[in-house]
């Protein structure tokens, strides 16, 4: 039985959480934002989404021009949208198919929890089938996802968070804690870091100049 969510607080905050629990989240395991040191019996519920929409949205507005970690934003949010293509027309087969009853509530319970509103009120089958419209929809929203990615990296790969900590370490000498380090120091480290290699390469086109004016 999961954790009663209204006993749980939830990070709401770029300054509260840490780098690995946004890492865990933004890659669509929103248990994460429990504030609880294990999360295995957490059930998620719609407290979670609301709280990472507030999470996502400061991301957004604190992240503009931050190429490296808006890339990183857009792999998270493009696994997300795959994965849930791959595993809500399953449930869905699950739900028509099944005489377990508590398969079947899971699986609808599922179905809800990766985005797709279900009214009790109406045929299961109406439902269902709107659930599959949204689906093929995604597809769309998927490929939008992949265009903006490619306009900010390009075909290079994005880097994971544990090769963005590495990068830091080589370019500011900072070895960062990933459980400790909250996301808005996060932010701040890689702002230093595209100062810092700016000045470098500003310094190497002034030197450049130079020499080819002698």
């Amino acid at each position: 039985m999961g954790v009663r969510n209204k006993r749980v607080e939830l990070y709401r905050s770029l300054d509260e959480i840490s780098v690995y629990r946004f890492d865990k989240a933004i890659n669509g395991d929103l248990r994460y934002l429990a504030k609880v040191d294990y999360v295995g019996q957490v059930s998620i519920d719609e407290a979670y989404k609301e709280a990472w929409s507030e999470i996502y949205n400061e991301y957004i507005e604190k992240t503009k021009g931050t190429n490296i970690i808006q890339a990183y934003l857009l792999k998270g949010e493009i696994l997300y949208l795959r994965t849930r293509l791959e595993i809500v027309p399953a449930l869905i087969k699950t739900v028509l198919s099944t005489n377990d009853n508590n398969v079947y509530k899971y699986s609808l319970r599922e179905i809800k929890l990766w985005g797709f509103p279900i009214d009790d009120q109406n045929e299961l089958s109406f439902e269902l089938e709107m659930v599959r419209k949204a689906v093929r929809n995604s597809i769309n929203k998927l490929k939008r996802k992949q265009e903006e990615l490619k306009r900010v990296w390009g075909d290079r790969k994005v880097p994971t968070i544990q090769e963005q900590k590495v990068r830091l370490h080589t370019i500011l000498g900072v070895d960062l804690n990933l459980k400790t380090t909250n996301m808005l120091e996060w932010i701040a480290y890689w702002e230093e870091a595209y100062a810092k290699q700016k000045r470098r390469i500003n310094g190497e086109q002034v030197r450049h100049n130079k020499k080819h004016q002698q």
